[in-house]
């Protein structure tokens, strides 16, 4: 089958910072929630959501989870914030990476390691499909999954310059999303200067 073509497209999406808050932990700010006490969906992620989902996109979250290999996130509590993620926003399905930053494995972000299985799994066109992220790690899976990126702006991370479209929120995100749904070939990535 020389010249199949996948089926279907995908918004990929980053969880915490994109579909959780981030918390602040005494020097650590802006991390993951580590306890359900701390766990609040953003506000936007179901409408964003079903926003996309409407246009025809799978919803696949990619999140790495490096907390569970470092003692600070017990395995439980992240499988009841993923139930809590599914029930609230919909998504289709949550891949992780459990391992540590440093672990070497294929599909802690910034490797797309979890772009590609999903893109197996269902079937899914990357270069029809988007990554959404607030992060370099982010940007840089989806580019090398071969996805369009959105970057998700906030202070913490204006130095980055490499992504295909910068996003003042979710809503914002959808809108961009909408109005390149029908691109079939993959843009070229610039490096954009932040206004």
């Amino acid at each position: 089958m020389e010249n199949y073509a996948p089926k279907n497209k995908a918004v990929f999406l980053d969880q915490d910072g994109v579909l959780v808050d981030l918390v602040d932990y005494g020097e650590e700010k802006r991390v993951a929630p580590r306890s359900l006490n701390d766990f609040h969906i953003a506000r936007g992620a179901r409408e964003m959501v079903d926003r996309i989902k409407k246009m025809g996109y799978l919803t696949v979250v990619v999140t790495n989870q490096p907390d569970i290999a470092m003692g600070k996130k017990s395995q439980a509590t992240l499988n009841e914030m993923h139930r809590r993620i599914k029930d609230e926003t919909g998504v289709d399905d949550i891949m992780v990476c459990p391992h540590p930053i440093d672990g070497g494995c294929r599909c802690h972000k910034p490797n797309p390691g979890m772009l590609l299985d999903a893109a197996d799994k269902y079937d899914i066109d990357l270069p029809r499909s988007f990554m959404v992220g607030d992060w370099w790690r982010d940007i840089d899976a989806g580019k090398s999954a071969g996805c369009k990126t959105i970057l998700l702006a906030m202070p913490s991370n204006d130095h980055i310059i490499h992504y295909d479209y910068l996003a003042r929120n979710l809503e914002h995100a959808a809108k961009i999303i909408e109005a390149h749904k029908n691109d079939t070939h993959r843009i070229v990535t610039h490096t954009h200067e932040r206004k």
